[in-house]
């Protein structure tokens, strides 16, 4: 979170310098488009991110029942390997 607070200081700070009035009522549409598709990119991310921590979820729950079960040793080897990966 202070990353953003960080980052939108500096992109105030660069507006401000070029001698653009940051409380205009109408944004620059370069910035506009520049912001649109940062935004995109760590919305892809979040999702990214989370669907990759559901999966290693689903994954450590699917070991812990292959040990219970009793399952082969090869078995549990294999879905160690893929635990350990994520």
């Amino acid at each position: 979170m202070a990353d953003t607070a960080k980052n939108v200081e500096n992109v105030q700070a660069a507006v401000n310098e070029e001698g653009n009035n940051v409380e205009s009522s109408e944004p620059d549409p370069m910035v506009l488009k520049s912001l649109k598709i940062k935004y995109g990119v760590v919305k892809r991310l979040t999702k990214d991110k989370l669907s990759y921590e559901k999966e290693a979820r689903q994954q450590s729950e699917k070991l812990e029942q292959y040990k219970t079960e009793g399952k082969d040793e090869a078995i549990l080897k294999n879905a160690v390997s893929q635990v350990a990966m994520n």
